[in-house]
């Protein structure tokens, strides 16, 4: 390809004699096409990119990298932020569906959520806090030779979990705990059926699954919801007392359900309801 000349002679543009340049001029005027072609290009890309908008030249080196592996300075990697918060009452996702946290438990200065004894179907799962299994919360490793009424839900510590309980009136603390008698006002709260209340009907009683019986439950007269199964039930007076585990019939025709009483729950594994 042959180089372009100026229009006018080289002697009048440099002062030069005609057939030879000025070392000097010829490097500026390379320095200045490869400054043009680099912004041209620059622009061209930007231009190229969907949705692309106009935004200005960067001339100083960016204080971050994104990597595969994360945020990475000078400095080295940088530390997430926590990726959730998981309190009583929130849903965590497995390749097998969604469950309830019905409360989180504390022992050891750890803390882990306390879930329905169907979650992973009793076999080691892991759970995410959202519905695209994208941020693992941690798992639970299944029944063993005993299928009780809960499991545990063992976290990974990159979260916070902290002793409160989501209802859809909003967050509160968890309500110390107690054993309400027979004939007690207990209310349930729930996405889908909002909070209702009923009675007490009986304790100590005995629910089968296909695995095993579980002993000990409080009956109630609560209607019951499968979006419930594992969700925290109140006294009226606003204590603690148990967590759904069953149920029959529907809220639009009635029903009875059954729930969990946290006492026993405490007692056999030691943990507590605050860190």
């Amino acid at each position: 390809m042959r180089p372009i000349r100026s229009a006018l002679p080289l002697s009048r543009a440099t002062g030069t004699r005609p057939g030879r340049r000025a070392p000097a001029r010829r490097g500026a005027l390379r320095g200045t096409f490869a400054a043009l072609v680099g912004t041209a290009l620059g622009a061209l890309m930007l231009s190229a990119a969907p949705g692309a908008a106009a935004a200005p030249v960067v001339t100083t080196a960016p204080s971050a990298v994104v990597t595969p592996d994360g945020p990475v300075t000078p400095d080295g990697p940088v530390s997430p932020a926590s990726t959730h918060t998981i309190v009583g009452g929130d849903q965590v996702y497995s390749t097998q569906g969604p469950c309830v946290v019905g409360l989180n438990l504390y022992g050891g200065g750890n803390a882990v959520g306390l879930v329905h004894r169907a979650c992973g179907q009793g076999v080691a799962t892991q759970w995410f806090a959202d519905p695209g299994l994208t941020i693992p919360v941690g798992t639970t490793t299944g029944w063993g030779s005993v299928a009780p009424g809960y499991q545990l839900l063992s976290y990974n510590g990159e979260g916070t979990y902290p002793a409160q309980l989501r209802l859809p009136t909003g967050t509160i603390p968890v309500p110390r705990l107690t054993s309400p008698p027979v004939g007690s006002g207990v209310c349930l709260s729930g996405p889908t059926t909002g909070t209702h209340c009923a009675t007490l009907t009986a304790v100590n009683q005995s629910v089968s699954f296909p695995e095993g019986t579980v002993t000990g439950l409080s009956r109630t007269s609560l209607c019951f919801d499968p979006s419930n199964l594992g969700r925290a039930v109140l006294t009226t007076s606003g204590t603690l007392a148990g967590l759904v585990i069953a149920g029959t019939g529907t809220c639009a025709s009635g029903g009875t359900t059954w729930y969990l009483p946290v006492g026993p729950v405490l007692s056999a594994t030691g943990l507590s309801l605050t860190p």
